[in-house]
């Protein structure tokens, strides 16, 4: 089902939706770059002269109020309701709109900061695989106590800098 993303399942039966070409353009996830995304947005922002205001403050603050109006939009749903919401074309596009909002301003920030986006997702990711070991939290989540974490190099250099 290229192009498809599932929803869930309401009463045995598996929703998908096809979010392949949602705005309509030739960009779809399967031949997209993170490169092209970046090239995209740094072009948007060059044609403006926007770059005086895109630091790493304001790019992180927009990020963060437009995960808000993300999140804004399945406030006080139960899960079955936003996916019956989810099936609305104009909810759908809502969606679309606000996730777009997110990734592009955490796609400025990574141009900003001239950070590759890519390999800062995999270290992670590479670290999220020792915190939380699939056969230890297959199924089920539990937030580590800070004592059972693995040690994190980041971690220190965050304490060091708050008690300078």
């Amino acid at each position: 089902m290229t192009g498809y993303s599932h929803l869930g399942s309401a009463g045995g039966a598996v929703t998908y939706f096809d979010f392949h070409n949602i705005g309509g353009g030739d960009m779809t996830d399967h031949q997209t770059t993170v490169a092209q995304l970046r090239t995209m947005m740094k072009d948007f922002v060059a044609q403006r002269q926007w770059e005086k205001f895109h630091t790493p403050r304001n790019l992180a603050a927009s990020a963060a109020v437009e995960a808000g109006e993300l999140l804004e939009l399945f406030q006080w749903l139960g899960d079955n309701e936003a996916m019956a919401r989810l099936q609305e074309p104009a909810f759908r596009q809502a969606v679309a709109d606000e996730m777009s909002d997110v990734l592009m301003y955490i796609i400025s920030l990574a141009n900003a900061l001239d950070l590759d986006i890519s390999a800062a997702a995999e270290a992670k990711m590479a670290r999220n695989r020792t915190k939380y070991p699939a056969e230890k939290f297959r199924g089920h989540y539990q937030r580590p106590l800070k004592s059972q974490q693995p040690a994190d190099s980041s971690d220190k250099d965050k304490k060091a800098d708050k008690s300078a």
